[in-house]
């Protein structure tokens, strides 16, 4: 980079964020969304040389494109390295046996939680989150909460329902969405389901902290706007939980329109939970 270049805004579908860089430093691609489109322009200086990093990391095919004065660069941001590594989905029919299966799927699970992990390191949630459904407890306490079918550990697609081409597929995900409150879930659950508090098999990331859009200032419209997820209370966790990673349960009760809430049972423990 010749120069310094100033104020660059990064835009992208998750919104725009206000950078400062001067001469000799690499571009900091902070905010794009794997696979879309990132812009960088420069109201004065030039840019000579650009290498698209995310979270510190180079992004793997990634095509930046560069034009001097008034500075504008182009980038595609492809899928980052990180994820070059991570083993494929096991398949039930490649096994001997469901404990075989099962246990090749939980470390299939942990490994994309712990890539989610290094990709999002300010929102890794450690403590226990509470997921609301309908199968029973003594299913849950015997067999756990099972894998779902799909393969996508992206958190922005899983939040978006959509796949890699931007269309609707919610069953490609393979997160499952959890939050720290356990009167969010119960609503989800509704009267006679069951919100189960757990310890997330590989952890659990905070949605708002990992894709928000901080505070800024719109550089079209020149006023600022707020969080593109505001309220947002998600936890994504991965869709396999282990029986052992079950710390209990609360029985839904009635919905309190007043209140807005389900009533909530006295919260039952489960004898054998050993979280990993």
């Amino acid at each position: 980079m010749a120069g310094i270049i100033g104020k660059i805004f990064g835009f992208c579908s998750a919104g725009s964020v206000e950078r400062n860089y001067s001469a000799g430093v690499k571009v900091e691609a902070a905010v794009p969304v794997r696979g879309d489109s990132v812009v960088f322009s420069a109201g004065a200086g030039s840019i000579s040389d650009v290498e698209v990093l995310h979270n510190g990391e180079a992004v793997e095919g990634a095509d930046a494109q560069v034009s001097g004065g008034g500075a504008s660069v182009q980038a595609s941001a492809g899928e980052s390295s990180a994820n070059a590594q991570l083993p494929e989905r096991p398949m039930r029919e490649n096994f001997a046996s469901d404990a075989e299966f099962d246990s090749a799927y939980c470390d299939y699970q942990t490994a994309n939680m712990k890539n989610l992990i290094k990709e999002y390191p300010n929102a890794v949630v450690y403590s226990s989150v509470c997921y609301g459904c309908n199968i029973p407890p003594e299913e849950v306490f015997k067999n756990g909460i099972p894998a779902k079918g799909g393969s996508d550990f992206d958190v922005i697609r899983h939040q978006r329902e959509v796949d890699k081409d931007g269309k609707y597929d919610a069953a490609n995900s393979a997160l499952r969405g959890s939050c720290d409150n356990a009167m969010v879930p119960a609503k989800f659950a509704g009267k006679g389901g069951f919100v189960y508090k757990l310890k997330p098999l590989g952890g659990a990331i905070d949605v708002e902290a990992a894709i928000c859009r901080p505070r800024h200032l719109n550089p079209v419209t020149l006023q600022y706007e707020g969080n593109m997820f505001s309220g947002e209370q998600e936890i994504s966790i991965g869709s396999r939980q282990p029986a052992c990673q079950i710390e209990g349960y609360y029985e839904v009760g009635e919905y309190n329109e007043t209140h807005d809430a389900h009533k909530l049972g006295k919260f039952v423990p489960n004898p054998d939970y050993k979280p990993q």
